[in-house]
């Protein structure tokens, strides 16, 4: 077993911004979430998540769908996360985090829906 193998990554920190857009770490592109993946499992992963557009988003979609795309965008990072906790030098699956996502939605919508909130 190699350090890297034994060591149990610390849970993401997640930022939800005020802001429209948060930029990526490394190209500084302007985006609605991204995440900072350390070299390596010991240190600190990182979730930014935009969300200057919430009050826009529920004007025009109402508050349950203003929630669902922030969830969306969480549940993203969160599934490149795991595909980190993985595989260390893995290359992110961009269809397999959009796939969660939109499940992890879903299930929201479910939940939601059984508790009488929509």
């Amino acid at each position: 077993m190699t350090e890297s193998e034994d060591v149990c990554p610390r849970s993401p920190d997640i930022q939800i911004s005020g802001e429209l857009y948060v930029s990526t770490f490394l190209t500084d592109e302007e985006v609605s979430a991204c995440i900072f993946i350390p070299d390596n499992k010991r240190n600190h992963v990182l979730i930014r998540v935009a969300a200057g557009d919430y009050a826009e988003t529920v004007q025009r979609d109402g508050c349950y769908a203003a929630d669902c795309s922030i969830l969306a965008s969480v549940a993203h990072e969160i599934t490149h996360y795991y595909q980190w906790v993985v595989d260390h030098d893995c290359v992110f699956d961009e269809a397999q985090a959009r796939a969660k996502a939109k499940r992890t939605v879903l299930k929201y919508q479910g939940t939601v829906k059984d508790k009488g909130a929509m």
